[in-house]
């Protein structure tokens, strides 16, 4: 009843916060649910207290909230957790304390590949070494077979971001492989990978289908990450390029790439605006334009930029006295302020044209009152 609830919420609410925020009358699409309420996160984090409790931590607070289950990711997970909470206490592993920026452990990180059954297990520590690492990574892989690689983390600065910059792996290749759409895709303990497998598949599906694509097209993927959406739509069109401006998800995406076999898609490792400023300064063609920016949004250069190079994919009419073509732009999102903001720029910025705004919300974290969103934005041009 409360995933329900929430579904018809998210639904309204939607779609007021959308009229409100951009006065535009836009057709907002019923939300999406997820196919799994329970079990459904691929990823977790948790962080240690001095007693050896694991939890997350309170709101604006560096005291742990203590849990032994989790309804929202595998089972499994809790499992490895309970049993390195045993082996930490046995061995008394030091925990990282924030306040004095003394001690080990600072969290545990646990992804999972849910379609291969592959997991990864992080190991984020305050130094660079852990003695008795190999103990601990035959101990454990032979306690859960599914583990595949087990790495160490090092963060050394005083912050509360999780991840440090440099990977040490204990165990394994330092990476898993997860099937998505079709195809195969090595997860890095850094790497960007939607939590929600099933979910993802239904985002993926129904924004490549809104694209309306004949199979000749150039497309650009932008902020394209590991390459996840660029390399499902390659399938069917001539040509991808993927922009990202992160080194590390760019080598991911090119050995993604090769993984499996494809020829047809090349990645940049750029800033997106300033790529897509190229792009329309040279006037390249450029049939449609993907784009999964973060959650501060994309920019006014960018759009601007989509603007001059004006992707003409999808469907074409033509008759005696009207030219007609649709100008898609497939926008994924997660921060309902930016959508509204490039649906209103693009608005005003029009000109002659008309544009045509539908959007569809993805239940990404099934009970929680958060979504992605596929945003279409199609141009109507009128020859008379």
């Amino acid at each position: 009843m409360v995933f329900i609830l929430s579904l018809l919420i998210n639904t309204n609410g939607n779609k007021r916060l959308f009229q409100a925020e951009t006065k535009l009358k836009i057709d907002v699409k019923s939300t999406v649910a997820s196919p799994l309420v329970n079990g459904y996160r691929n990823k977790a984090i948790v962080a240690f207290n001095q007693k050896y409790e694991y939890g997350l931590y309170e709101e604006h607070s560096q005291d742990i909230i203590p849990y032994k289950h989790c309804l929202l990711h595998e089972d499994i997970m809790d499992e490895i957790l309970q049993y390195i909470q045993s082996y930490l206490r046995k061995y008394r592993v030091s925990i990282y304390d924030r306040k004095r920026h003394k001690g080990l452990l600072r969290h545990i990180l646990i992804r999972r590949g849910v379609k291969t059954d592959q997991t990864m297990v992080v190991l984020v520590c305050n130094e660079n070494m852990w003695r008795g690492s190999k103990q601990f990574c035959n101990q454990l892989v032979k306690k859960f077979p599914s583990i595949k690689t087990i790495v160490l983390n090092v963060n050394t600065r005083r912050t509360p971001i999780v991840l440090g910059n440099e990977d040490k792996v204990l165990y394994g290749k330092g990476f898993i492989v997860d099937e998505l759409c079709g195809l195969k895709f090595k997860i890095s303990p850094q790497s960007f990978y939607q939590i929600n497998h099933d979910q993802c598949v239904n985002l993926y599906t129904k924004a490549l289908s809104l694209l309306n694509i004949k199979g000749n097209e150039t497309a650009i993927d932008a902020y394209c990450g590991i390459g996840t959406i660029g390399m499902i739509l390659s399938q069917n069109v001539k040509q991808v390029i993927g922009v990202e401006s992160n080194k590390d998800a760019i080598k991911d995406a090119k050995n993604n790439a090769r993984m499996n076999q494809l020829s047809n898609i090349q990645f940049v490792c750029d800033d997106a605006t300033g790529f897509m400023k190229k792009l329309a300064k040279e006037k390249h063609k450029v049939d449609v334009v993907i784009m999964d920016p973060p959650r501060s949004g994309s920019t006014k250069q960018f759009m601007d930029s989509v603007k001059i190079l004006n992707p003409k994919g999808g469907s074409q009419r033509h008759n005696q006295c009207q030219h007609h073509w649709l100008w898609p732009l497939n926008h994924i999102e997660y921060n309902f302020r930016s959508v509204s903001r490039n649906a209103l720029y693009q608005w005003n910025n029009s000109g002659c044209f008309c544009f045509c705004f539908s959007c569809i919300f993805i239940n990404i974290f099934t009970i929680f009152f958060y979504f992605g969103s596929i945003n279409r934005i199609i141009k109507h041009s009128f020859c008379f």
